[in-house]
């Protein structure tokens, strides 16, 4: 549906809000958003999304797993058990029947984002944009900001936000509701890093660690 000049223009401006938010620009959100296809009463998965079809020569979605097989996409153990009680993001991983375990590391929980090889992998999602529109308000309304964050809070089983109305606390309630939301559409690192709380990513062998930059490849460097 994102396919004439007016709702291509939407999809653009939805990513350059994420853009303005990972470059910290968090004034210019709130316009872009208003530019964007964000719908604080519609449905949380639209947007544009990834094609895939295993007919002819179409590419497969290539990070869809059969459940509980050895070559597994896993959930990191901490998934589960810092959810929130009544939380239906619980969904997003299964309990495995046998535990999933490579070089010390192992998980009871595989990835179910995805039903098949043909299931569709969403670019930029309604969900995300209230989230934006969240974060974009703490600080200047946090009771804005609380209000968007109670748009997610209600479509995944929980009740109002009743919490505390500093910005640490409204921030806090954002960071979790990323964590579980956006679950497996790569913005965990970028955003654990952005509001420099890297140190409670967990390290679960010895001599490991928590990147704080991504490398650059070689044939990218001057």
């Amino acid at each position: 549906g994102f396919d004439t000049p007016t709702t291509f223009r939407e999809f653009n401006r939805a990513i350059a809000a994420r853009v303005a938010l990972y470059a910290g620009r968090t004034s210019d959100i709130p316009g872009l958003l208003n530019d964007s296809f964000m719908d604080t009463s519609g449905d949380l998965d639209d947007g544009p999304y990834h094609f895939y079809s295993t007919a002819g020569v179409d590419l497969p979605n290539a990070v869809y797993r059969v459940p509980d097989q050895s070559e597994a996409l896993v959930a990191h153990p901490s998934y589960t058990t810092d959810i929130r009680s009544g939380d239906t993001r619980a969904n997003k991983v299964a309990m495995r029947t046998t535990t999933a375990v490579l070089d010390g590391l192992q998980s009871d929980y595989d990835v179910v984002l995805y039903s098949s090889l043909a299931s569709a992998i969403p670019i930029i999602r309604n969900e995300e944009l209230i989230l934006m529109l969240a974060e974009a308000n703490i600080g200047t309304d946090n009771a804005a900001a609380i209000a968007a964050l109670d748009i997610i809070r209600g479509a995944h089983g929980l009740g109002a936000y009743s919490g505390g109305t500093t910005d640490a606390d409204v921030t806090n309630e954002l960071i979790y509701n990323r964590r579980y939301s956006l679950f497996g559409e790569g913005h965990r690192w970028v955003d654990m890093r952005r509001w420099n709380l890297l140190d409670q990513l967990p390290i679960d062998r010895t001599g490991d660690d928590v990147w704080v930059e991504m490398p650059r490849p070689v044939s990218e460097t001057d």
